[in-house]
């Protein structure tokens, strides 16, 4: 894992001071919670601008493509570390060296918590948004036929493929993962040998709706676009992936519901990204009201979670929307939708 092309970071700070940190995660799968050991972080911005309201803050979620600004307090000499922090492990990134003595009134600025007017507007603006249903619903879905074939079998037992301690006498999903159990007896060696390997041990795995580590190694390395299959399924006409034809004006809020579904063969989390059309904002996260509102073209829907946006849209051309892992995407998992200009007059 790195930090700007580097396995272990190194920079440096003095004591007291405050550094606005710009945080982008430019991986491909890997999800990371950046933390800095030993300082102070204050969330004061996201993707597309400001949050509604600053906040102190332990550590920052971000999917690929998601971008966070912080500012960082270092209050005292010694070593500030950079972490990636998940339910089994924290990961060193590198570190700041902090060094000299405090200086000015940094402190005092960085306890004071604004608050955005445009966003707080924009908040009393969309209260009917809030409450009315979605224009449109995108399902995402996911079929594993190197796992599950399309055929329903009989078995006397049956077993999680990431989690082999997960095991039931008749069809079942996983309570972990949410993954379909499989026949036990057409567990194949090396399936069953990954399996063991690499799902003991992770008990928090996806327990939050999201993949901290790879639990599927082999079976990974088996998979390719016909027996792996990523899919956007919009609810309203069934189209999926590239079918979808989707067309807006500039001018244009729509409201769209992101599903997560947990009946598939594989649920796990999808940063949704959006690109030049326009920026959206999170309404709701499982119906319930966002509480602080920043704009954002790329958000991270957990396993079996269901999010509101609504996309503002201002500029007019052909533009793409998919999930940025990018396997997801070459497997199919993107489609181009139409914006026109604004109407005249």
């Amino acid at each position: 894992m790195l930090i700007n092309g580097e396995t272990k970071y190194r920079a440096e700070a003095k004591v007291g001071e405050v550094v606005r940190l710009h945080l982008v995660n430019t991986a491909n799968t890997r999800i990371f919670n950046f933390a800095i050991g030993g300082a102070q972080m204050k969330l004061v911005g996201g993707d597309s601008g400001r949050v509604e309201r600053e906040e102190l803050i332990e550590e920052v979620l971000l999917a690929p493509s998601e971008r966070a600004i912080v500012d960082v307090h270092f209050e005292k000499p010694g070593e500030a570390v950079l972490e990636n922090r998940t339910p089994d492990h924290t990961y060193e990134l590198g570190g700041i060296t902090v060094v000299g003595a405090a200086a000015g009134e940094a402190a005092v600025r960085f306890d004071e918590l604004r608050v955005d007017p445009e966003l707080t507007t924009e908040r009393e603006r969309l209260r009917a948004d809030m409450a009315r249903e979605p224009d449109r619903t995108l399902a995402f879905v996911s079929q594993m036929p190197i796992l599950y074939g399309g055929e329903e079998t009989e078995a006397s037992s049956y077993v999680c493929p990431m989690h082999p301690e997960v095991t039931a006498s008749e069809q079942a999903t996983c309570p972990k993962c949410g993954m379909k159990l499989i026949p036990a007896d057409a567990v194949s060696d090396e399936v069953d040998a990954a399996a063991h390997q690499h799902g003991h041990g992770h008990d928090h795995e996806m327990a939050d709706g999201l993949e901290w580590e790879d639990l599927m190694p082999e079976i990974n390395r088996q998979t390719n676009n016909d027996n792996m299959i990523w899919q956007l399924v919009d609810r309203e006409t069934g189209a999926e992936n590239h079918e979808i034809t989707w067309a807006f004006r500039v001018g244009d809020r729509v409201k769209i519901r992101l599903a997560n579904e947990m009946d598939q063969e594989h649920p796990m989390h999808h940063p949704f990204h959006i690109h030049g059309a326009g920026r959206f904002l999170v309404l709701a996260r499982d119906g319930e009201p966002e509480t602080n509102f920043v704009w954002k073209d790329t958000v991270l829907l957990r396993a079996g979670q269901t999010i509101d946006i609504l996309l503002d849209v201002t500029n007019p051309g052909l533009w793409m929307a998919h999930c940025h892992i990018a396997e997801h995407t070459e497997s199919g998992m993107m489609f181009s939708f139409d914006v026109a200009p604004a109407e005249e007059g």
